[in-house]
């Protein structure tokens, strides 16, 4: 064990992922304290399900507002009964559920038990429910012996942790406890996947780790023995987290680029807006996807794509990191090329989406030469 220190009187207090540590910590999580922890979608900020003072640290430490219920997480299906309450229907698409894609990245938004808090859910009535698949997070959870409520761990509608460096940067000095589990970075870089178990109707609640294109595969696979299930998208009720307009966001302002045709023979742009143009693009950073906007690249500060080779998984994975180290960079914004179109982008777009506020920049094509 190893304590960060400086100047001010808190500091965080580092730990190593060994079964000494990691007992330690499930104590002291008994004891009302918070646990930064990795899983395998990002670093999250653990507390006691069941201990107020620690979950209303949990909303102050981050500036969360208190409408934004939390994840809770244990170990598989058995742990998870005493909180929810399904019917029988219900119970089968969950478990069937748990099956193909437990323990990770995926969130369960089911009715709650009446032993859940009302200051976990915001009084909804619901509990989201996850069962993470990071081995150190599951030790963690076995050694405190309760349910673990832990969100991302950042600030809230700041861009999310997923590696030991981006949690440092926001909580170095704090008065909190942090697993380093040898540098660990997150396995998807995203947020879980949330449904909603209503009845025969699943309700994607927030895109995520797991895409649209798995859960459609499940559900063909489902309804052949069993009662067809319903994929509603998406919804925007306030009952899980991840509903907010703006969150995910880095410190420079973010922007979606849509290039534009004008298709008009009859107009001409002025050779000083083009110059205007192209000084203002020298202040930014573009990211790319899919090798998009590749020809451009030179007329901005910065060019980074978020996979050369169109892959969404790679992507996701690198969103984070990326919003991360344009923090470190001296430019005046930051613009995402619209890759909205592509196939399957509906988890990485709704990250982009809300870190940029919907926030669009339109640049005809003819200012870009």
């Amino acid at each position: 064990m190893t304590t960060h220190s400086n100047d001010k009187d808190e500091s965080c207090t580092i730990y190593n992922s060994t079964p000494k540590d990691l007992k330690l910590l499930g104590n002291k999580l008994n004891k009302g304290e918070l646990v930064i922890v990795p899983t395998e979608t990002v670093y999250g900020i653990a507390g006691n399900l069941f201990d107020k003072n620690a979950i209303e640290n949990i909303y102050k430490i981050k500036k969360r507002p208190i409408t934004n219920p939390l994840i809770v997480h244990c170990l598989g299906y058995y742990d998870a009964l005493s909180l929810i309450k399904l019917n029988e229907l219900e119970n089968s698409i969950f478990s069937s559920l748990i099956k193909k894609f437990s323990p990770g990245p995926i969130t369960y938004l089911v009715k709650s038990s009446d032993i859940i808090p009302s200051y976990i859910n915001n009084n909804s009535g619901y509990i989201a429910i996850r069962f993470p698949k990071n081995k150190v997070f599951r030790d963690l959870i076995q050694y405190a012996g309760v349910p673990l409520c832990a969100p991302s761990a950042n600030l809230s509608n700041k861009t999310s942790s997923t590696c030991l460096e981006h949690v440092y940067n926001y909580f170095e000095h704090k008065t909190i406890n942090i697993i380093n589990d040898n540098n660990y970075i997150c396995e998807h870089g995203i947020e879980s996947t949330i449904i909603k178990i209503e009845d025969n109707i699943l309700t994607v609640m927030r895109p995520g780790a797991i895409l649209i294109a798995d859960l459609n595969t499940f559900i063909e696979s489902y309804n052949k023995t069993n009662k067809s299930i319903i994929l509603k998208e998406y919804s925007n009720e306030t009952i899980c987290p991840g509903q907010f307009k703006l969150h995910y966001s880095p410190k420079k302002p973010v922007y979606i680029l849509k290039l534009i045709h004008f298709n008009s023979s009859q107009l001409e742009f002025p050779i000083d807006l083009k110059k205007i143009t192209h000084k203002y693009l020298e202040s930014i950073v573009l990211i790319d996807f899919n090798s998009l906007g590749f020809k451009y690249k030179d007329k901005f500060l910065g060019y980074v794509d978020l996979s050369k080779s169109g892959d969404i998984k790679e992507a996701m994975f690198n969103l984070y990191n990326v919003f991360h180290q344009t923090d470190t960079i001296e430019c005046s914004r930051v613009l995402i090329y619209d890759f909205s179109f592509l196939k399957n982008t509906e988890s990485i777009w709704d990250k982009i989406v809300k870190a940029s506020g919907g926030k669009i920049l339109s640049i005809p094509l003819e200012l870009m030469n």
